[in-house]
């Protein structure tokens, strides 16, 4: 195998060949940029030491490949790196049975669990380096893995360190981490690498993490992986495929063929003591939600909504958590409303995580191609901090509680072939979404809107989006529509105009008078009262420049009167002095307008008001319109109250406490038209 590494001179050019036995029975060569077999003695033929050896004298030869012979050989230590040099085993020889998954075989690899198989700047700094000359002079560079197994290390693979140079011009190919006590492969800072079927197995921290952490210097990624396959550790507290950026960084332009992560989460559900205005939540076992874990509410209380996902923020180790809406270290902890007793979920961590690790930085131009997530886990892509990126779903099935979880992601395109359902934020903009599944789209929770503004779907033939699906804008195929087969939105090619296949209905906020509701000027406008027994009263919002012409629709389909006030005294209703309320009366409807003129000033008119069936008497003396000329229509037996002047008169005229027909309020009193 002949490589010839940049920016490594050969300074000696060596001949003949030596092959130093080791206890596999096998030999090691050193084959160096030249192709030539590197002579000389390399002591230790029954440890690791000739390894060690040969990989320094390829070195000094000007760089080379250090062939591994197969069998299984113990390391005491890392594999040394060096600028220009590589590893090269035998390739393995899988054995399948019903039984075994697989028998390792080819190049193994063995560490005893406390230090990673392969390590280059593995010690994390605490702050990030001044000099990018220097940071990039200490990055490793033309190194190389193919055809090896490293079992039972700390890390099988860790190339680089928080604020620590990592690798770039190198290739991993072939690389199998398994059994290790971290990560299989603990990537980070890298640039310009490519790497070729990464297996990761069965290691407690995680598979495969791929992070940059460095700002100052420069932005990290730029670098292709195929094949990647991660099946972590049973119980759903190893991580998956993982690409992070943290300490305010930015990875750019990765590139991801074939990636397949399989989870093998199970059900996490405890019982939870929440206080009202605490962020403190106690669990019964905090050891089963380290801090960043996805978890689910299971339903809704305390300021806590059954279907979106939250994330640990902290865990104190004493069976104490706090939640936060997005995994980001420097979000804020979410504080309870209340002390009910609710249980808290997780089927463990995710399959892929694109994620930013802080609120200042993110991903950019990270593209996932056929994609396959399967397993239990709660949630199979979590995207967070993500921007101008694809995601293209080969392969979505198993447990979970969401597909994709999106928190901050803009101006991404995802492709989805399963039955997909979404949990996003409304910081979640200008994403595109395209599937042909019928059952799709539907959005777990009515808490946070689905995404923000931009949000698109597009859906194949007969596909249409559920309601409470959350987007804003969808387009479908050759749905059966009486008027034709047309989009749901498109753009009209006569007038340019946009065009609705369907017409447009406009759902009602349902509107609970437990207590006083107060109505915002930028929430929707048309509210439905669905409590029959009188509670607090409904609250018009101040009225600022910018809402005038606002309208306010409010039905009371209910049997009892509702209440409707102003928030501001001075924005009276009808510009009448005084007239601070409006009562609905039952099976009515009274649409309010946010009115400007001279001589009242900014006030609350009624520009009209509706009542259907029947009041009797008594209902009708409870109301005072502070409009006049409001009418109802009346109907009772409970006429014979002298002391009313609308009962009064009507048994004088009618010589009967039995009254009907309709009434108007005038100067200060109900008459009978």
């Amino acid at each position: 195998m002949n490589q010839t590494q940049p920016g490594v001179l050969l300074q000696t050019a060596l001949t003949g060949a030596e092959r130093i036995a080791l206890d596999t029975g096998g030999a090691v060569d050193v084959e160096t940029t030249t192709g030539t077999l590197l002579g000389g003695t390399f002591p230790g033929g029954t440890t690791d030491a000739s390894i060690r050896a040969a990989a320094l004298a390829a070195f000094n030869a000007g760089g080379g490949i250090v062939k591994i012979p197969a069998g299984t050989i113990t390391l005491k230590s890392p594999l040394p790196c060096y600028n220009g040099v590589g590893y090269e085993g035998v390739n393995e020889q899988t054995t399948w049975s019903t039984t075994t998954y697989r028998a390792p075989s080819g190049t193994v690899l063995v560490g005893d669990g406390t230090f990673s198989g392969v390590s280059y700047n593995e010690t994390d700094l605490g702050s990030q380096p001044l000099s990018a000359i220097s940071y990039v002079n200490n990055m490793l560079r033309g190194f190389s893995l193919r055809n090896l197994i490293f079992n039972n290390f700390l890390h099988g693979v860790a190339i680089g360190g928080k604020n620590h140079a990592g690798m770039t011009s190198s290739w991993l190919e072939n690389v199998t981490c398994e059994n290790c006590t971290g990560w299989g492969f603990r990537l980070y800072n890298y640039q310009e690498v490519y790497g070729k079927y990464l297996y990761a197995l069965n290691n407690t921290v995680g598979g495969i993490l791929r992070i940059c952490s460095n700002s100052a210097t420069i932005n990290h990624g730029n670098a292709t992986w195929q094949g990647d396959f991660v099946q972590p550790a049973t119980g759903g507290l190893s991580r998956g495929i993982c690409f992070w950026a943290d300490t305010g960084s930015s990875m750019n332009f990765e590139l991801v063929l074939q990636p397949q992560c399989n989870q093998l989460g199970v059900s996490q559900v405890q019982a939870t003591t929440m206080a009202n205005l605490s962020t403190n939540i106690a669990v019964t076992d905090g050891t089963k939600y380290p801090v960043g874990m996805p978890v689910q509410i299971a339903s809704t209380a305390n300021g806590f909504y059954q279907g979106v996902t939250y994330f640990v923020l902290t865990n104190d180790g004493a069976n104490n958590l706090t939640l936060a809406l997005t995994p980001f270290s420097d979000d804020t902890a979410l504080a309870a409303t209340g002390n009910t007793a609710v249980n808290i979920e997780s089927y463990g961590f995710p399959c892929f995580e694109l994620a930013a690790q802080i609120s200042t930085a993110n991903l950019t131009s990270t593209h996932l191609q056929c994609c396959d997530a399967e397993g239990a886990c709660t949630a199979r892509f979590l995207v967070c901090g993500v921007k101008y990126s694809n995601i293209q779903g080969g392969f979505i099935n198993g447990t979970d509680y969401t597909k994709f979880c999106l928190r901050s992601a803009t101006q991404c395109q995802v492709t989805c072939r399963n039955s997909c359902t979404w949990d996003g934020d409304s910081a979640s903009t200008s994403t595109n979404v395209d599937s042909s599944t019928v059952n799709q789209f539907t959005r777990l929770n009515s808490h946070t809107p689905m995404v923000g503004l931009g949000f698109m779907n597009n859906l194949t033939a007969s596909v249409r989006a559920l309601q409470n699906a959350g987007m804003i804008g969808m387009t479908g195929g050759a749905v059966t529509l009486p008027n034709g087969a047309q989009p749901d939105i498109y753009v009209n090619v006569t007038t340019y105009g946009i065009d609705f296949t369907q017409g447009i209905a406009i759902d009602e906020h349902q509107v609970t008078l437990a207590v006083q509701r107060n109505l915002s000027g930028t929430e929707g406008s048309n509210l439905s009262i669905t409590t029959a027994s009188p509670g607090g009263p409904i609250m018009l919002p101040t009225i600022v420049a910018n809402m005038v012409g606002a309208l306010f629709m409010i039905t009371n389909p209910q049997v009892n009167a509702a209440t409707v006030g102003i928030t501001t005294a001075a924005q009276v209703f009808g510009g009448l002095a005084g007239a601070t309320t409006f009562v609905l009366a039952p099976n009515s409807c009274a649409m309010f307008k946010a009115s400007n003129d001279l001589q009242a000033g900014l006030h609350w008119q009624v520009v009209s008001y509706t009542q259907e069936g029947q009041l009797t008497c008594t209902q009708v003396l409870a109301i005072t319109p502070t409009i006049p000329g409001t009418r109802l229509y009346v109907k009772g037996t409970d006429c014979d109250t002298a002391s009313a002047s609308l009962t009064y008169r009507k048994a004088l005229a009618t010589g009967s406490s039995t009254a009907e027909g309709w009434v108007s309020y005038i100067n200060g009193a109900w008459v009978w038209d």
